[in-house]
């Protein structure tokens, strides 16, 4: 019992992170649970996949509400496309199939009064 709570907790926060709508959100989920790093799996933000996004019971249910809003919303359609270190510190990598987000140089770039581009879509 102890187990599926502790694991049933993790798995909201993940997916509650992964398709936050702004990064004050993604970061208010991960860092309290000492998240040093997220990767994103960018075809789940794809419009078709945002459509047919399923996961097992019961988690079916919240994510079918957080891939309800149009896919420009999420923080991560806000990520950058390039990888400029300077100019986006916490942006890892990128490659067809994933994004990693340094979640500590996130919030360094966020309370330096970093500035994010328009959504891409």
């Amino acid at each position: 019992d102890k187990y599926y709570k502790e694991m049933s907790r993790r798995i909201v926060i993940s997916l509650k992170a992964h398709y936050a709508l702004d990064p004050k959100e993604f970061l208010a989920l991960v860092e309290p649970e000492g998240i040093t790093h997220f990767i994103y799996k960018r075809r789940a933000f794809y419009v078709d996949a945002l459509a047919a996004t399923t996961y097992f019971a019961p988690f079916d249910v919240l994510v079918k509400e957080l891939t309800k809003p149009f896919a420009d919303k999420y923080f991560y359609k806000r990520i950058p496309r390039e990888i400029a270190q300077e100019k986006y510190p916490f942006l890892l990598y990128r490659d067809e199939q994933s994004v990693v987000i340094d979640v500590v140089a996130l919030r360094t770039f966020l309370d330096a009064g970093g500035v994010f581009p328009e959504p891409v879509v």
